[in-house]
């Protein structure tokens, strides 16, 4: 375009020949008035001429003190207008110096014959070194792109972490808390109670909760030897195992021990939970539920407490003023606690409950299923960090390459391991 290569531009030469037949790539800007100028200005004005007229109309007819009034009026007049537009005059020359354009411009530029060779062989070597650290780029580009990259984002589940969960707490609507024993997916571990005396399989809702959530399970728990696999979800495995402690088999309870699944509807990230439609021994039918714990509190028509249903019913009030706070109002209170209490260790954290279903119950939908529910108890799950994770992380930080934790935890939670792997400082 014009007679120039968009990649290398003018030569020297030939920017000075342009110049010197057209002149200054510059617009030509008209020279501002001088103060005389703008002085004088201020009398060109009809009213101004008019009141020169009167004054001078003033003096011959001998009324000298108007006549100065009017004077002194058209001067004082022409003084301040002068001052607006000489300051006006001024700042829009200060703007102009802001507003200075400035462009870049290429001169004489040249593109050796060796670069992309150089390049190329720059760029290979630096795949070579990232191979050694176990690292491969299919493609020498994507190098290149790895030098000037600023931000990573990352899954935290099996990226950030081991992906092999673990429940580490657990807590009734008794507001009893239990610490979980043991490594990984090895059944051997126990519920040890804290800052109470009740053994796990003494509280109702507990091993309730510990049925539902190992009916409501897609996961399977598999012994080989001596050594202990879950196929399938690591978090459903988690609980499978914790369940285990307690002494709960889930292929015993589908089989010898009378338990089956009707129907299940799985997980979806827009309901936040899983539910399962369970036929007990005794021919009974109820809902085993699983999921956010904000959800099912959200959902819950009552609570267990003690092995008895508390009905979930809302503050009394006398108008304005709140009367005294139901039995279920604490226990909400105390379950959020708990759930605040399990984000700050990093726990993520699963609630459990069910719901007693009727005949006509089991041809429903479960959006019509999944309301009323029972709550029985939370379950913290730990999903312990890469041991090499810190020290990436603090690599990319030296790095000057900031680093995002994306994940579906409570803030809380994905806190809490933001903290502990070196992301938040």
């Amino acid at each position: 375009m014009m007679g120039v290569a968009p990649e290398q531009g003018l030569s020297s030469q030939e920017a000075a020949e342009r110049q010197s037949q057209y002149g200054k790539n510059e617009l030509q800007e008209k020279a501002g008035k001088s103060a005389l100028e703008l002085f004088a200005h201020q009398f060109k004005n009809p009213l101004i001429f008019i009141l020169g007229v009167g004054a001078i109309v003033s003096y011959f007819t001998g009324h000298l003190v108007d006549a100065i009034a009017i004077t002194a009026i058209i001067f004082i007049n022409a003084l301040i207008a002068f001052w607006q537009e000489f300051k006006a005059q001024k700042g829009m020359e200060a703007l102009r110096q802001m507003a200075a354009p400035s462009a870049q411009v290429k001169r004489d530029a040249a593109i050796p014959e060796g670069l992309p060779t150089v390049i190329t062989i720059v760029l290979t070597m630096g795949s070579t070194r990232m191979v050694k650290n176990n690292a491969l780029a299919k493609q020498l580009a994507a190098i290149e792109t790895l030098g000037s990259t600023t931000v990573i984002c990352s899954d935290k589940t099996g990226t950030l972490t081991q992906n092999q969960m673990q429940v580490m707490k657990a807590y009734d609507a008794s507001g009893r808390y239990w610490e979980v024993s043991g490594k990984g997916f090895s059944p051997e571990g126990q519920f040890k109670p804290l800052s109470h005396s009740t053994d796990a399989k003494q509280s109702p809702e507990m091993m309730k909760g510990l049925v539902v959530a190992t009916l409501c399970n897609d996961s399977e728990y598999i012994m080989d030897g001596d050594k202990s696999t879950v196929r399938g979800n690591p978090t459903e495995g988690a609980l499978i195992v914790a369940a285990a402690k307690a002494g709960l088999n889930q292929s015993e309870m589908l089989t010898s021990g009378g338990y089956s699944i009707v129907e299940k509807f799985p997980f979806d990230s827009s309901r936040k939970m899983a539910s399962v439609i369970v036929k007990d021994p005794e021919g009974n039918h109820f809902l085993a539920i699983k999921g956010a714990p904000d959800v099912i509190l959200r959902n819950a028509a009552g609570f267990m407490v003690d092995g008895m249903p508390v009905d979930h019913t809302p503050t009394a009030t006398d108008g304005n003023l709140a009367l005294a706070a139901s039995p279920s109002e604490e226990i909400v209170a105390n379950y959020e606690a708990a759930i605040e209490n399990f984000a700050q260790d990093a726990l993520r954290t699963l609630a459990v409950g069910y719901k007693a279903l009727s005949e006509a119950d089991l041809e429903r939908d479960h959006s019509e299923l999944e309301k009323d529910i029972t709550v029985l108890g939370l379950y913290g799950i730990m999903d312990p960090p890469r041991p090499e994770v810190r020290d990436a992380i603090e690599s990319c930080y030296q790095a000057g390459v900031r680093t995002v934790m994306i994940t579906g935890d409570h803030a809380l939670t994905a806190a809490a391991i933001a903290r502990d792997i070196g992301i938040i400082r």
